[in-house]
Formats: structure tokens, sequence, C-alpha cells
């Protein structure tokens, strides 16, 4: 079987990653800052109110997310 890599990757056994991660919403943090965590770890959840589907308003609207604003008619807030 033929394995692809993608040129410059580096493949390692133990390497640190660092991730910013936000919430949506205001809601609840499960860990401490600089804690280690693993790839199963729930770092913070939020409760968001009634049935929430994500919808993909920059591709619906064949543009840059940066560019949305200009196509609201009512400003934030």
């Amino acid at each position: 079987m033929a394995s692809a890599y993608t040129p410059g990757l580096k493949i390692v056994a133990k390497t640190l990653f660092y991730k910013d991660r936000k919430l949506p919403m205001r809601g609840d943090v499960h860990v401490k800052k600089g804690e280690p965590v693993s790839a199963e770890k729930v770092v913070a959840s939020t409760n968001l109110p009634g049935n929430v589907a994500p919808v993909n308003i920059a591709n619906l609207l064949s543009c840059e997310p940066k560019e949305i604003s200009e196509f609201m008619k009512k400003k934030a807030g």
C-alpha cells in the first residue's frame, strides 16, 4: 500500500500543540490555564438556547466571512 505525504510535513512521536479555543457565547471552562489536556478532554461547555443550527452564511452569499457585514440589513446589537 502506497503512502502519500505533504512536502515539508514532519511526523514526530511527541509534540506540544497550542490552540486557542473560544466559545460562541458565555459558558463554563473546565480546565485551568496551562493544564495539560488530551484530545478527548472537554475543556469548556456552553448551553445554547433553543434549536440551534449553524449556517455558513459566507458560503451561501459566495463571499468572504469578513464581507458579511456589507450584506446585513440591520446593525449588530
